[in-house]
């Protein structure tokens, strides 16, 4: 999640990942998954057929929580996230997203945009070449 948090030249960065009906915090840079209270930005993100999600004034967006996003009591200004979708292409289900975060407003690049669905597929293959077999 480095790499993310390096090309998007953002604070936070992590993976997401849906186990059961629960979304947990699986590979976080920049603050300890306790802290972090971004859930919300990250299921709209699940939910989006979009390449990212971008939510620019994240604290502000009518989609998340009063509470939420927010890392360590302080709210978030910016938050992208990527979808890693299943790899049954059948399914169709997202697994969870890899996103990057702000404290501060800001918008990414269609160079950085396209890192984050990159690294989202990657996510998805590696998870994939993880599964066990039958």
């Amino acid at each position: 999640m480095e790499t993310a948090a390096r090309i998007c030249a953002t604070p936070l960065a992590g993976i997401s990942l849906r186990e059961g009906g629960v979304l947990r915090f699986k590979a976080v840079v920049g603050a300890p998954p306790a802290d972090l209270r971004a859930a919300t930005a990250c299921r709209l993100a699940m939910r989006s057929p979009e390449a990212v999600t971008v939510l620019p004034a994240a604290d502000a967006d009518e989609g998340a929580d009063a509470g939420a996003p927010m890392v360590d009591g302080r709210p978030l200004r910016f938050f992208a996230g990527a979808r890693i979708d299943s790899a049954d292409a059948a399914d169709g289900a997202a697994q969870g997203v890899v996103w990057v975060a702000d404290f501060a407003a800001r918008e990414l690049t269609p160079v950085q945009l396209r890192t984050l669905q990159l690294l989202a597929r990657q996510t998805m293959l590696l998870m994939a070449s993880q599964a066990p077999r039958d």
